[in-house]
């Protein structure tokens, strides 16, 4: 679990609008919910089709006003309709242009749908729109209105950042019509309006993540980047854009393999921390003050709305990129051991259960208490007032701060799981203030599964894992403040849980405070956690969840001081009998495991030797 780096976890939703322009053009919106989702697509698809402008507008704005119907996305897809709105991005006309563009960037941000973007050719259109159209932008300045062309060109860019962030086909694309080269002129705060250089910064951070092609271009821009960095301005639009450059600089750090480059990361991880300082719980109290309560925002109150937003999204960005600078590769190994030998090293999952991921650097973990990023980090965690969260979600303008909010919550989590595994228990606030954390992160955990999201709770059982194993590798026994009733809780809750992925995790963890019981008083807690794992391998349709189970038993069963225990709750007899419909599930299910494969064919090849060296302990053990 040590490394939390996709392309697709940690995108934050982006939830564009349709265009200013659209409404300026006085076409009337119809806000019904239709019933026929075919009838609309047909109705569309016949006005794209027809010579005039006009027409093929209105036929944008019809299906603008579906968008978020549920089911729409499938019929979009399956008809390809997309294939006659992308050519309208060339157009001649200015304004289809601009709806065209709006269009297809409120479709991509359905990640879904990008894939289906993809292979109905909208990167073709795309590159055509930047290399005809990007000399067209012209500089303005932030009081000025904002021009067609200017409008239409960020639509376009959010539009390639979505098919970026979803597609290696996108970037594919982004390297071999240099399209780098052609946007890195838009970066200057100066020229351009800070809501189109965001939207360049943020395109380039997606595409230039470990793409040396790129990353060979953007590195003759790195004076630019640091003049982006240095922008002393406390407004919110230009703490987002510091932040993004020193994703930027991040990306450019990472190419570099010099002695200087944990300098250079140190100094990243500072600007990084000071994007966290504002407190944006706070921000949002304030707003619901200043909002109405239901229906739609003045100009005034929009603004107010998109400046919380770019602090959001500025804490976002910088925890996603602390998250990648505190990726930890796990090391693993598998011994070979004789018939008569049985150690956690054979069956560990990469050798997690008490090999910890190896520290990182004396300097990077100086800098993480110097500019306390911890407590920072772990500020993130609390939600808005509950009143709070009901006045942002009735009221349409603010909704999507609340899932940013969520979004936050949930990236906070999992880049503390990779900051657990590197630093010093010391450099987490000490034993007792992390298992305190733990206790209070599983409380969320233990909440309606369906209210929280699977992110959500993956994030969350995957910080809880990280701190049980950093306290586990440590020896930090004392400081686990559970007994056996608080241990049933989360037995029920994980058998409860509707996640595959969450549950798996969940046991992972119980089996991990199984070990803390090893050697104490309180045998029975041992014996409750062993029988529970027990029930798992029997209860799930699974079989890496049953593989998973049955990997967390030899974990925790490994040591010759938990033969008794093994004896009392028949652990030899009751693996025997299930290794057989292990065997068959396997054979059916292999198929389809996926990445799951691995662990599955660990957990096979060692079961049976497992269970005769354990069985030769406890027949030992009664004198057998």
């Amino acid at each position: 679990m040590g490394k939390h780096k996709n392309r697709n976890r940690f995108k934050a939703p982006r939830h564009a609008a349709i265009s200013r322009r659209v409404a300026e053009l006085g076409y009337e919106s119809t806000e019904t919910t239709p019933t026929n989702f075919k009838t609309v697509i047909e109705n569309v698809e016949s006005k794209l089709q027809l010579p005039s402008s006009s027409d093929k507008i209105c036929g944008l704005q019809i299906l603008s006003n579906v968008l978020d119907e549920p089911g729409i996305l499938k019929e979009i897809i399956e008809t390809k309709i997309t294939k006659l709105i992308a050519p309208c991005l060339v157009d001649s006309h200015p304004s289809l242009r601009n709806v065209a563009a709006a269009t297809l960037r409120i479709l991509s941000d359905h990640g879904d749908i990008c894939d289906a973007l993809i292979e109905q050719d909208i990167m073709t259109p795309v590159v055509a729109f930047i290399h005809k159209f990007a000399e067209d932008v012209k500089p303005e300045k932030k009081d000025q209105k904002v021009s067609e062309n200017s409008d239409t060109f960020n639509h376009v860019i959010n539009l390639l950042w979505n098919l970026c962030e979803s597609s290696s086909v996108a970037v594919k694309y982004f390297n071999s019509e240099k399209l780098l080269a052609i946007l890195t002129r838009f970066l200057n705060p100066n020229d351009y309006r800070p809501e189109l250089v965001i939207s360049v910064a943020q395109c380039l951070l997606t595409a230039s993540e470990e793409n040396q092609n790129a990353l060979n271009i953007l590195e003759n821009e790195v004076g630019v980047i640091k003049g982006l960095i240095n922008i002393k301005s406390e407004e919110p639009a230009s703490i987002l854009l510091r932040t993004l450059a020193a994703g930027l600089m991040y990306n450019i750090v990472l190419k570099e393999k010099s002695g200087s480059q944990t300098e250079l990361v140190v100094h990243i991880l500072s600007l990084l921390s000071t994007t966290l300082v504002t407190d944006v719980r706070s921000l949002v109290h304030e707003l619901t003050s200043e909002i109405p309560v239901e229906g739609n925002s003045s100009s005034e109150e929009c603004t107010k709305i998109n400046s919380v937003e770019n602090i959001l999204d500025a804490q976002l960005v910088a925890i996603e990129v602390l998250t990648n600078i505190f990726t930890c590769e796990d090391e693993e190994s598998m011994e070979e051991d004789g018939e008569d030998s049985f150690s956690d090293s054979d069956v560990s999952e990469a050798g997690e259960i008490f090999t910890p991921c190896v520290s990182f650097p004396t300097i990077v973990q100086e800098a993480v208490s110097s500019v306390e990023l911890v407590p920072r980090l772990l500020s993130k965690l609390e939600p808005p007032a509950e009143n709070v969260c009901g006045i942002l979600s009735s009221n349409k303008d603010s909704q999507r701060l609340l899932v940013k909010f969520k979004l936050l919550q949930t990236r906070s989590l999992f880049c503390f799981h990779n900051l657990v595994s590197g630093l010093d228990v010391q450099c987490l606030g000490g034993a007792d203030k992390l298992f305190e954390l733990w206790t209070s992160i599983s409380q969320e955990v233990l909440k309606s599964f369906e209210v929280q999201g699977e992110e959500f709770l993956e994030a969350a059982s995957s910080a809880m894992r990280a701190i049980i194993l950093k306290l586990a590798a440590e020896k930090y026994s004392s400081s686990i403040k559970l007994d056996q009733s608080d241990l049933e809780i989360l037995f029920s809750a994980t058998k409860k849980c509707p996640y595959d992925s969450i549950r798996a995790i969940l046991i992972r963890n119980i089996g991990t405070f199984g070990t803390f019981f090893i050697n104490s008083e309180q045998e029975s807690v041992l014996d409750a956690v062993g029988t529970f794992l027990l029930e798992m391998c029997n209860s799930s349709k699974e079989v890496w969840i049953i593989a998973e189970a049955v990997d967390a038993l030899m974990d925790l069963y490994a040591e010759d001081e938990t033969d008794a225990s093994a004896a009392r709750i028949n652990l030899v007899q009751r693996l025997q009998i299930g290794a057989p419909v292990l065997k068959t599930m396997i054979r059916s299910q292999k198929g389809k495991l996926g990445d799951h494969l691995p662990l599955v064919s660990t957990v096979q090849s060692n079961l049976g030797r497992f269970i005769k060296y354990k069985g030769k302990r406890i027949n030992k053990l009664n004198g057998c």
